[in-house]
């Protein structure tokens, strides 16, 4: 067990696995529905912008920010997630998963028990993801809620694997 665990396991617990998630920008939306709208907004800011532009003066500026939010949405949030991917790293003990991510304001770890009845889901491609939790939240009226596991790792199937044993107490 290396040095950065020390005091942050159980005296019975143990590190079977330890990896991170590929860096690689990865252009995948929640939805298509969130792509369309994103190049929707795109689409209108610029259409604002000609239009506005016509009319003489600094008004064509306020689809400035339509342009950012829509350019933000459709391909600049891949970015920000291939840099959070690689300042995530992923742990399996034989109690929990721990996901780690080294931020610019500090160090966040989550632990998440791996009991029988939890639901583990397998995405399986070149680049696995492995759901184990997930974490319910509200913005504004909306509610929502997010998976939470470890996601595009290489030894998906291997690591698959290693929860069940975990889930079933042999690991």
């Amino acid at each position: 067990m290396s040095d950065e665990w020390e005091g942050l396991l159980d005296d019975d617990e143990k590190v079977i696995w330890q990896g991170r998630p590929s860096p690689r920008i990865k252009l995948a939306w929640q939805s298509t529905l969130d792509g369309l709208t994103s190049l929707f907004i795109i689409g209108f800011s610029i259409f604002w912008m000609v239009g506005a532009s016509q009319a003489g003066g600094y008004f064509w500026m306020f689809g400035l920010l339509i342009f950012a939010v829509g350019l933000y949405k459709a391909v600049l949030i891949h970015f920000w997630k291939a840099l959070e991917r690689k300042a995530t790293h992923y742990t399996l003990t034989n109690k929990c998963a721990c996901i780690a991510l080294d931020v610019v304001n500090g160090k966040v770890l989550d632990s998440y028990p791996i009991i029988a009845d939890t639901t583990l889901t397998l995405k399986d491609g070149a680049l696995t993801t492995i759901h184990f939790a997930e974490k319910s939240g509200q913005n504004g009226r909306t509610s929502f809620t997010t998976s939470i596991g470890f996601e595009y790792i290489a030894e998906g199937r291997a690591v698959y694997q290693l929860l069940r044993k975990v889930q079933a107490g042999s690991a």
